[in-house]
């Protein structure tokens, strides 16, 4: 069983797929900016197929829109803070610092492209990197870099009852 949080609503991984997936493909049939979906957390025990789950919903919505859909997974805990945010560099006349756009949101915004940003493992991600991807989560930036209107959040991860590799995760992300 997964358990999207929001309305403490459990269910399978099966039943997620098709909420998820008939809620994407129905909002881009309709030409509606997928940015408008809040992003979706996805709690479970370890092994129980979020990720999987989540690279289901990636082809079922290739088939029900025949876009290319492209899923950038992010295992958060392999990650520092500064890897999310970008390299600090001088600019041209070295009076600022601009930050490199980490490959990871080097994304497709084509009208025919639908990207799935997969922050997994979120709660195995130290304290501050949960926090980094605080922005990502909820205002879809991480500093000055904006995800593009056809990316699609979506973050997994274990719970901490579920005795495996999880810090308390901050109730902003909940």
């Amino acid at each position: 069983m997964i358990e999207l949080r929001n309305d403490s609503t459990e269910m399978t991984v099966e039943e997620m797929k098709g909420y998820l997936s008939v809620a994407y493909i129905s909002m881009i049939k309709k030409g509606k900016d997928l940015k408008r979906f809040p992003s979706v957390m996805l709690w479970g025990a370890p092994g129980v197929g979020k990720s999987q789950g989540v690279r289901q919903v990636a082809k079922l919505i290739e088939e029900g829109t025949g876009k290319t859909v492209v899923v950038t997974d992010v295992r958060l805990l392999l990650f520092n803070p500064v890897d999310l945010r970008g390299i600090p560099i001088a600019n041209e006349d070295k009076t600022l610092a601009v930050w490199l756009k980490p490959h990871i949101f080097q994304m497709n915004d084509s009208a025919d492209v639908v990207n799935i940003l997969f922050l997994d493992e979120i709660s195995a991600a130290p304290p501050s990197v949960q926090a980094s991807a605080y922005q990502i989560t909820l205002d879809r930036t991480i500093g000055e870099h904006r995800l593009p209107d056809n990316c699609i959040v979506i973050a997994a991860g274990n719970r901490v009852t579920d005795k495996s590799v999880a810090y308390n995760i901050a109730t902003k992300l909940k």
